[in-house]
């Protein structure tokens, strides 16, 4: 006797194998994705303060003298300034907006001088202090 298709014992014993298999499967691959967004979030905010560092070295090729800094950001003259927006999750340099996604932060301006002044920067677990020095370099 010739025989097309499958029984029905057979797709049920198909179904159980394959809903054993996910289950055991499924817990993993849940870490996997959470693990690639942090990822993905961590070289975003890496891309973002790249962006950052380069921007406000452009920004202080402008400015001769710091005003004042505190915790919302530095003043210039010439109107110029850098503004700390949401606790740091998003810093205004001139019309540009650098929004830092992951775990990062830019906070924690100190007028240390007349040209120089100071913030801190957190990426992952690391805090820097990051001074700077308005001007062209010479």
């Amino acid at each position: 006797m010739k025989r097309s298709g499958f029984t029905l014992i057979e797709l049920m014993i198909v179904i159980a194998v394959l809903s054993i298999a996910m289950s055991y499967i499924f817990p993993g691959l849940q870490a996997v994705i959470l693990e690639e967004k942090h990822h993905t979030k961590v070289l975003r905010d890496a891309a973002s303060l790249t962006t950052l560092y380069g921007l406000m070295s452009t920004e202080l090729k402008f400015c001769s003298a710091v005003e004042s800094a505190d915790e919302k950001g530095v003043r210039f003259d010439q109107n110029r300034a850098i503004i700390v927006h949401d606790g740091g999750r998003r810093i205004q340099i001139g019309k540009r907006h650098i929004r830092l996604d992951g775990g990062a932060r830019c906070w924690g301006f100190e007028k240390v001088d007349d040209r120089t002044f100071s913030t801190q920067i957190k990426n992952g677990h690391e805090n820097i202090r990051v001074i700077w020095r308005t001007g062209a370099e010479r």
